[in-house]
């Protein structure tokens, strides 16, 4: 990875939105098409999740999934320990903000 004064470096693109930490891991997208999950120690990749048309909007995490809404209009929950997907549901159309999700 390299990096650039002020932030994480090329790798990464611009971010667009609110990190979730969850056991150590930080979960970010950006608005270059891909959800991160990094170390949250080191900073260093642990995997990168396609997002076509990129997100503007916070990941959530519950269960060992992560859900991020994409700009193809699609809510996609992917496994948080792999980074593969496991569903996706077609949202009626583009959904501009941050999904909220809760477990009572």
């Amino acid at each position: 990875m390299t990096t650039q004064p002020g932030g994480y470096g090329d790798v990464y693109g611009r971010v667009g939105s609110t990190p979730a930490i969850v056991d150590g891991i930080v979960y970010v997208a950006g608005v270059e098409d891909y959800l991160f999950a990094l170390d949250a120690e080191t900073g260093q990749e642990k995997w990168r999740f396609q997002t076509p048309k990129g997100s503007m909007n916070s990941p959530s995490v519950a269960d060992g999934v992560v859900y991020i809404s994409s700009g193809d209009e699609t809510l996609y929950a992917v496994d948080a320990e792999t980074g593969k997907e496991i569903w996706r549901f077609s949202l009626p159309k583009l959904q501009i903000g941050n999904p909220f999700w809760s477990s009572s």
